[in-house]
């Protein structure tokens, strides 16, 4: 998913790269200045917390199809990365909301961007996952 929103940033020329959206976010926020612990931002902060965010909704991923009798398919990896989506433009807008400046950003392509992103992560976590159980299997 990184990767994917890397390549369409430098594509289309659009800030689409979550990791530096997120340092940004973080590194801004008031509480962070008042409380002295403000530094510019960071890409490492950005990649931390995406790549948590990423492991959170792979658990879940294998959570909600481990009772399957059958391995995931691409359609239902690509049917949670649409509701992943949904979930992260959710909590994007409310992130955004809550700025008391919000960054200048084309919410329409970002939250496109976003959803499709999540897809191409659905399906990619269901291939691996069909790849995992072929082997443990």
């Amino acid at each position: 998913m990184t990767a994917y929103s890397y390549g369409l940033s430098k594509t289309l020329k659009e800030q689409f790269r979550e990791p530096e959206f997120l340092s940004f976010l973080v590194h801004e926020q008031p509480l962070v200045k008042l409380t002295g612990s403000y530094k510019p931002a960071n890409k490492t902060t950005g990649f931390l917390l995406h790549y948590l965010a990423g492991a959170g909704f792979s658990a879940g991923y294998e959570y909600l199809w481990k009772p399957a009798v059958k391995l995931p398919t691409v359609l239902k990896g690509a049917a949670y990365g649409v509701l992943a989506g949904l979930t992260g433009v959710a909590i994007w807008e409310a992130t955004i909301r809550l700025r008391e400046t919000p960054p200048r950003l084309n919410k329409g392509k970002y939250y496109t961007h976003l959803v499709l992103a999540h897809v191409v992560y659905g399906v990619t976590t269901a291939l691996a996952s069909r790849a995992m159980s072929k082997t443990e299997g």
